[in-house]
């Protein structure tokens, strides 16, 4: 839930703002002519049925439109599916008038009709008039409501192919076993994995054998387009079984169908087998299943497990529009602006939104941090770790919420910004408005205020990723080319940086924390612990080198050693047995994967402040604090533009997220002309 307004400490104004040019409003289903015949304008209260008359498979589809309130009609069942990117069009029959549909909605209807009785539909492409923009967004502020309303939501993932039935029986059969195992004990899964047995030995002893199941099937069904799709996310949150809520839900693939519960509780016990055979089996390079065919399909977190996932902390947690932005980051709309409306319904600071598809996606977002500074007091919600914020089409200050502009990033997920509060000392003071110059109109603007922190001299990275960094962590295992990439452009830079500094001052303290961002790797994080330094040392030592030997800890894993040489490929004692040292570097290395994760390590002019930034950091940018916001941010002089800054993404700077900057007795303000 958003936090309260903190009216007294911030200020924004609006300055001469007009809205930028409309973008085209809709993308047309059918011909103009055939929306006037067949749609009549709806009342506030209504909504459209979609009547889906009876027929063989193979015959023309026809439907009706019905008109009813919308809190109060017959049973109808929810239709969720993505329209696909594809031209193709195939026609049906609505109300008599031909009507032509994307291919992979007709494939739906087929398939749903039956065949002696109406099938009562809510299906947003047809029972919304997508050529009235006031119809579309009266909808739209609605359509949570309306697939909680309905009695059933049916999850279309597509046209069947050669592994959708082996897929459904695996999901069905897993589903089973493990119900049933929960029915002879509650505590089952814990004593499971509470062993220092591995997974696949554990399920085989209680009779599931991993290894002789079509884990690749499954995967490929996870992959399917449907899963990256924006709308199913608000969607499946009006169903399934959740902590007081037990709605019906279908998955139908072609002619193949399972419950939703099933696959929830099947995909639940996939992401802990997945995270507990990361834990035992990256390291080893000894992969077993389900890691083994995920790993070798490339990459343990599928779209379909993402969003599971992200279904489960939706009703588990609560999330501020920030952090569901960021978690929908990888998800795909059309429409950009979709990506904000999609979350109508799902969290109460999501409320202020208010769907309007004459605005463009510029004064969307525009408005959107409007309201957020002027309810929150802060400028957290600028946001964003952009590819090429030079190159992204809108103001640098607004999030990126397009997932191919985005470079993904791992802050969030880790809740590092629960300690950092660089420009919390005082509230955003801004002004947002579009200036006007001779030659025309020039981008709208943000003026805010706040303090220069240095000038960006050296950079290492990025190393750029379109994965989460637990699979990049894999693949570096695995020693791919993710993984040589990671070590080209990030570990040999790092380590030959570590090797200028000496352990024990000051300066290799701020490196190692500043890798680390200063926090540990638990929830809520805390301060990061010693025993990085540890694990920081053991991962840069470069063969036949060894830490600082005043560094009590080191002798303390060298003896368990045996006194055999520490170095990155070193893994194991004689026995071949774990022990204390790889469990610090290996601990210290996904912890630094993830806070570098599609980022750069930099320092300041004199390698007076070291940090992590922004992807697209270079050399010459600044980076400031400014007032209201959690992190520090990377700024760009636009030169010959007509001067102020183009906003390059978020930072941390270490020895300044604490507000330390903010205290001085003397404080330079600068006042930053955004763009």
């Amino acid at each position: 839930m958003a936090a309260q307004p903190r009216q007294p400490d911030h200020h924004i104004t609006t300055k001469g703002f007009t809205t930028p040019p409309q973008n085209e409003l809709i993308n047309e289903l059918t011909p103009s002519a055939v929306s006037a015949a067949i749609y009549k304008p709806l009342l506030p209260n209504e909504i459209r049925i979609l009547e889906l008359q009876p027929g063989a498979v193979q015959s023309e589809i026809q439907c009706r439109l019905s008109t009813a309130r919308f809190d109060y009609y017959r049973p109808y069942e929810a239709l969720s599916y993505v329209w696909g990117d594809g031209p193709a069009r195939r026609p049906i029959s609505v109300d008599g008038a031909r009507v032509h549909v994307t291919a992979n909605l007709e494939a739906a209807l087929r398939q749903l009709r039956k065949e002696k009785s109406v099938r009562y539909l809510w299906v947003d492409a047809l029972c919304i008039n997508q050529a009235d923009p006031d119809e579309k967004e009266a909808q739209v502020r609605i359509m949570y409501d309306i697939y909680q309303q309905s009695k059933v939501v049916v999850a279309w993932l597509g046209e069947a192919d050669a592994e959708s039935a082996a897929a459904m029986s695996l999901i069905d059969s897993f589903a089973g076993f493990l119900k049933n195992m929960w029915s002879k004990d509650d505590n089952w899964q814990s004593r499971a994995t509470g062993t220092r047995e591995r997974q696949s030995e554990v399920f085989a002893r209680l009779g599931y054998p991993l290894e002789r199941q079509n884990w690749s099937s499954l995967w490929r069904h996870l992959h399917r387009p449907y899963w990256s799709r924006m709308w199913v996310l608000q969607e499946l949150a009006t169903a399934g079984h959740w902590k007081g809520r037990n709605k019906p839900c279908i998955v139908q693939c072609g002619t193949h169908m399972t419950s939703f519960h099933n696959l929830q509780i099947v995909l639940e016990q996939v992401r802990a087998i997945l995270v507990r055979g990361l834990k035992q089996e990256a390291d080893s390079g000894a992969y077993l299943e389900p890691f083994k065919s995920f790993t070798e399909q490339g990459s343990t977190e599928p779209p379909g497990l993402v969003m599971t996932e992200l279904l489960t902390r939706l009703h588990r947690e609560e999330l501020d529009i920030l952090k569901l932005l960021y978690l929908t980051s990888r998800l795909k709309a059309t429409d950009p602006r979709d990506k904000l409306y999609a979350l109508l319904g799902l969290i109460p600071s999501a409320q202020a939104l208010r769907p309007d598809y004459r605005r463009s996606t510029s004064a969307t977002l525009i408005n959107h941090v409007q309201n957020w500074v002027e309810r929150e007091g802060t400028l957290d919600v600028i946001f964003s770790n952009r590819l090429d914020p030079c190159a992204s089409g809108l103001p640098g200050w607004t999030p990126e919420i397009r997932a191919e502009h985005q470079a993904y990033s791992e802050w969030e997920r880790m809740g590092v910004d629960t300690r950092f509060r660089a420009g919390y000392g005082k509230g955003a003071d801004v002004e947002i408005f579009q200036p006007y110059q001779n030659n025309g109109e020039t981008p709208p603007m943000m003026r805010a205020r706040g303090i220069v922190i240095g000038e960006l001299e050296s950079i290492i990275g990025p190393s750029k990723s379109d994965e989460s960094a637990s699979q990049s962590t894999t693949k570096i295992s695995a020693g791919n080319d993710a993984g040589q990439r990671f070590i080209d452009t990030i570990f040999t830079p790092l380590q030959e940086f570590a090797a200028r500094i000496n352990d024990g001052t000051p300066e290799y303290e701020t490196f190692w924390r500043t890798l680390t961002l200063n926090v540990d790797d638990r929830w809520p994080p805390g301060l990061a612990p010693d025993s990085f330094r540890v694990g920081s040392l053991l991962a840069f030592s470069k063969r036949g080198q060894s830490p600082s030997k005043k560094d009590v800890w080191f002798h303390k894993i060298k003896s368990w050693f045996n006194k055999k040489e520490l170095n990155m490929l070193d893994y194991s004692n004689s026995s071949g047995s774990r022990g204390p040292s790889i469990d610090a570097r290996v601990r210290f290395m996904r912890h630094m994967s993830n806070c570098i994760h599609n980022r750069t390590f930099f320092t300041t002019t004199s390698r007076k402040f070291m940090g992590l930034g922004p992807y697209g950091a270079q050399k010459g940018d600044i980076v400031v604090v400014l007032y209201g916001s959690k992190r520090c941010v990377v700024l760009r002089p636009r030169g010959a533009e007509g001067g102020g800054y183009v906003v390059i993404g978020t930072a941390y700077v270490h020895g300044v997220m604490g507000g330390e900057l903010l205290r001085r007795d003397k404080v330079d303000e600068t006042v930053f002309n955004l763009y």
